[in-house]
Formats: structure tokens, C-alpha cells, sequence
């Protein structure tokens, strides 16, 4: 037999054995399609099904009421029920003892000379239970109630004063802004949400990992638990076609995992943020490529590990180590500019190969293709290039009676 014949022989192996386990590929495909979305429909509807969040007013000047100017009067009374029914109508409500409550708002003694005065400014405190989403939502609904009374006296002030515009009094300058991209010019926030996505799909490379290295771990490694690496080792198999079957076995569900992980993941903010989210063929395209890459980097970079490891459980621990290093940089990846960095932090980041893919997608994306190509380009050669260091590092005698439970 040939060659050629005989690494096809072994890689046809290797994927066999893969459809075979039809519990695993169903378990990849499936569990991140329905546990995501999952997720996020779950978190909406029980926050919908959640008591309604409760506010206590607390007011020792309910009575009173003050002159901004003549013939315009502001009473507490006027005050409370604009703050009540604009917190009502927003779907909060009105608790009858301050033990009820989870947030707690005092307006302060003096409010309404304050309020009324030109030269000074009023106080309301407010408290709010820490950690909890319910008391989170009442104190984002507060406030823009309370922006709304604001804006009203401002209204009332400015009538005092004669025939002037409220906004030209109380904002002098106005902002207007919108979205440009670099070579590209201003864009519409419909187009700029792509460019968002970028950082979404960045992020979602970080679930390829995972799948990839426990297979291939199971892949080598459980090849001695099964009993079945001798019998391998006995056939006249070169060292570059075990390699290679194994990797193309692991990519294969690597990608069949990463592509479920990454659509669920899309489904999980679509249902969040109401269908917002929206993708298009060159992001699905650029997305796909920078997948299949960072399966073969992963692979890449646990083989020579996983081939090295003395047990079943050093061999895991070693791949949750790889594992970790690339997820830093696709978690940074949502909160920091990569290609901004400069000095000790862009070579430091530079030196973990998973940053490549992280910026072909950036670049992609923002319509530089030449530094896309570059990145990616490197990436693979990498990946190339530890594949074959690693086929070099097979040793049969080592794999056969080191590799122990």
C-alpha cells in the first residue's frame, strides 16, 4: 500500500471512529443550540415573571407647596405624583412600609425653596439593595422619572425668566455623533452594530477550544485506555500519519462544536437584545475561517502536550492550561482594543498566536484585507509548523507503556 493510501487509510480511521460516536456529535451539536438560547429565555422570562420591583418615597414637606415666580406655584403635592405615576406607568410600584421596599428614595428637607431657587439646587437620596436586579431596574427607572420632574421645573424657570428657549438655557451645546470607520468614512448605526458584532465574534472563537483539546486528549491518550494503541503502533504507520489522523479527527469536531457553540451563542444575544443582532456573509465567512484556524491552533499547540503527558489527567490538566492562555486573549478581546496596544503589551500579546485570529477578524471586518491575510496567514503557519515539530516528537515506545490512568 502507498503512502498516500495509507495516511487516507488512517485518517478515514479516525473519522469513522468519530460518526460513530454518534452520542458526542449530537452532544456537540446540540447541547450549545438549546442551552444557550436556553439561557437567555429563561433570564427574560423569569425577570418578566419576578415581583415588581418597589419603591418607598419617604417626604417630611408633603403639604407644602413654593413660588418659582409669580403666578407659577409648585407644590410636594405635584412633585410626589409626577414621581409616583411616572414610576407606576414604567412598572414599578409604591410600597406601603419601607420594609417592602427595594429601593428607598427621601427627598431631603428644604426641597422645595431649593428647587425654586436660581441659585441653588435640591436633593433627593436614594438607597437601593446592592447586588439585585430588581432594585437595579427601580433605580434606572427612578432616575429618568426623576430627569423628567427636573426637565418640567426647568421648564417653569425658564418661563419666569421671559421668552427664552429651556434648552439654550440649560444645555448650551448640543452633541450630535455618529459612527466613522477608518478608510471607509461615516456609516449608518445599522452598519456600525456590524462592526460591534466583530467583538461578539471574537469572543465566541473562545468556545473552539474547549471540545478540540478533550478530544484530542481522548483521542491519543484514551487510545491506551481502550486498548487500542498497540494494535495501532503495530501497523506500519508513519509517524506524520498519526499525527494527521489525529488531527483531522479532532478538527473535525472541533469545528462541529465550535460552528453549534458559535450559533448558539448569536441566538443567546438575539433573544436578549430583542433580534438586534444581526449578521451578514462576510462576517459568517470571516467568522468561519478565523474558526477553522483557531481549531487548528489549538490543536497545534496541545499535540506536542498531550503527546508528552505521562497520564490520562496530566494530559487534560496540560490542555485546560492552553485552554485558559487563549481565553485571555478572547475575553480581552471584548473590553480592549488588541490592535491599539503599544510597546511591551502588543509584543506580549503577539507572542500567544491566538491573538492572530482575534485581529484577521478586526481587520477583516474593517475592510483592511491585506493585514487580515497577514494575521491569518501566520496563524496557520504556525499551526503548520508545530504539527510537524509534534510528528516529530512521536515516540511509540513512550506512548504505549507511559500513558497511564
Amino acid at each position: 500500500m502507498g503512502r498516500g493510501r495509507l495516511v487516507a487509510t488512517f485518517v478515514w480511521k479516525e473519522v469513522v471512529d468519530l460518526v460513530r460516536d454518534r452520542a458526542t456529535l449530537a452532544m456537540a451539536i446540540l447541547l450549545p443550540l438549546i442551552l444557550l438560547p436556553l439561557t437567555a429565555a429563561t433570564a427574560m422570562g423569569l425577570r418578566g415573571q419576578q415581583e415588581t420591583p418597589k419603591i418607598y418615597i419617604e417626604v417630611e414637606e408633603r403639604h407644602h407647596c413654593t413660588i418659582i415666580c409669580p403666578g407659577t406655584v409648585l407644590s410636594m403635592g405635584t412633585v410626589l405624583e409626577m414621581l409616583e405615576e411616572g414610576a407606576i406607568s414604567r412598572g414599578l410600584s409604591i410600597a406601603s412600609s419601607p420594609g417592602d421596599a427595594d429601593l428607598w428614595i427621601r427627598i431631603a428637607p428644604g426641597f422645595l425653596p431649593n428647587v425654586s431657587s436660581f441659585e441653588r439646587q435640591a436633593l433627593i437620596y436614594i438607597e437601593l439593595v446592592p447586588g439585585s436586579s430588581r432594585a437595579q431596574q427601580a433605580f434606572d427607572t427612578v432616575m429618568q422619572v426623576i430627569g423628567e420632574i427636573s426637565n418640567r421645573v426647568s421648564e417653569m424657570k425658564v418661563r419666569c425668566l421671559g421668552n427664552y428657549s429651556r434648552d439654550a438655557l440649560c444645555t448650551p451645546i448640543l452633541v450630535v455623533y455618529s459612527y466613522r470607520v477608518p478608510g471607509v468614512g461615516t456609516v449608518p448605526f445599522e452598519e456600525a452594530a456590524r462592526y460591534s458584532l466583530a467583538r461578539l465574534l471574537v469572543f465566541s472563537l473562545m468556545f473552539v477550544l474547549s471540545p478540540v483539546t478533550l478530544y484530542l486528549v481522548d483521542s491519543i491518550v484514551g487510545e491506551k485506555e481502550r486498548r487500542t494503541l498497540e494494535a495501532l503502533m503495530a501497523l506500519p504507520i508513519a509517524k506524520h500519519s498519526f499525527v494527521l489522523g489525529k488531527v483531522v479527527s479532532s478538527s473535525v469536531v472541533g469545528l462541529v462544536a465550535a460552528a453549534s457553540d458559535a450559533a448558539g451563542l448569536i441566538l443567546y444575544f438575539n433573544i436578549l437584545s430583542g433580534g438586534a443582532v444581526r449578521l451578514d456573509p462576510l462576517l459568517v465567512a470571516m467568522h468561519g475561517i478565523a474558526i477553522y484556524v483557531t481549531v487548528l491552533l489549538s490543536l497545534s499547540i496541545a499535540l506536542p502536550v498531550v503527546l508528552r503527558s505521562p497520564s490520562y489527567r496530566s494530559a487534560n490538566m496540560a490542555s485546560l492550561g492552553i485552554i485558559g492562555a487563549a481565553s485571555a486573549i478572547y475575553m480581552a478581546a471584548l473590553f480592549v482594543d488588541l490592535y491599539a496596544l503599544k510597546g511591551p503589551a502588543a509584543l506580549a500579546i503577539h507572542l500567544d498566536p491566538f491573538t492572530y485570529t482575534a485581529l484577521f477578524i478586526h481587520y477583516a471586518v474593517f475592510g483592511n484585507y491585506t493585514l487580515a491575510a497577514a494575521y491569518i496567514a501566520t496563524a496557520a503557519a504556525v499551526s503548520v509548523a508545530l504539527i510537524t515539530v509534534s510528528a516529530y516528537m512521536v515516540d511509540y515506545e513512550k506512548l504505549v507503556y507511559t500513558v497511564r490512568e
